[in-house]
């Protein structure tokens, strides 16, 4: 019943139902983590935190409930704790993309290049055909002063999902940054065309 009120948008009485159902079953991880999601729907992140502790509680080798809270982590600005869980989860199952992306962002956020570009290194090795992971290492190597190496990551992601507009604008910020002007402008066009109301593609045309 939580579950359907949920579906509805009826995040109140989904809450309540949960909280019965844990009630009744306090070895269930899925109960709590239920929980948690509801209260992170309403923006009570103090208490879908405590929810999802409990479910690591029941199911510690859940790699899902570790990243799910290092999510709320994340949202809340708490770096370190998003960090360790998204590390917890990424120990628990290597093999999934999502979770070495998630630690390479904190760690490109943090300034932490090096670090970053070994992740974001294995992140494409995991999931060599997601534009996505070649245009985080092509971040990270902007970050590092690579941009000829930034430039071919990022194209790469451009070739595998040709639509994003953000990649197209990623290529042409490298090729301003090795002073090809020409390109810079081409490829910010190719922003501008996929997406008319980037505002940020609109300001680089202007600087170019």
């Amino acid at each position: 019943l939580a579950i359907a009120y949920r579906r509805v948008g009826d995040l109140r009485n989904s809450l309540q139902e949960a909280q019965l159902a844990e009630s009744l079953d306090q070895q269930d991880a899925d109960f709590p983590a239920l929980l948690g999601r509801i209260h992170y729907g309403l923006k009570q992140n103090t208490q879908a935190i405590a929810a999802y502790e409990r479910a690591i509680q029941y199911a510690p080798k859940n790699a899902a409930l570790h990243s799910e809270l290092g999510d709320i982590y994340w949202d809340q600005g708490n770096a370190v704790a998003a960090f360790g869980s998204f590390l917890e989860a990424s120990q628990l199952e290597p093999n999934n993309p999502l979770y070495t992306i998630r630690l390479t962002q904190l760690l490109l956020k943090a300034d932490m290049l090096d670090e970053a570009k070994v992740l974001a290194q294995e992140a494409v090795r995991l999931a060599p055909d997601l534009g996505a992971v070649h245009n985080l290492l092509g971040m990270v190597l902007f970050a590092a002063g690579d941009y000829r190496g930034a430039i071919k990551a990022q194209e790469e992601a451009l070739r595998l999902e040709p639509t994003e507009a953000v990649y197209a604008l990623n290529v042409a910020m490298g090729y301003l940054a090795i002073g090809q002007k020409s390109k810079a402008r081409q490829m910010g066009k190719r922003a501008l065309a996929l997406d008319p109301a980037n505002q940020e593609a609109k300001e680089f045309l202007q600087k170019v």
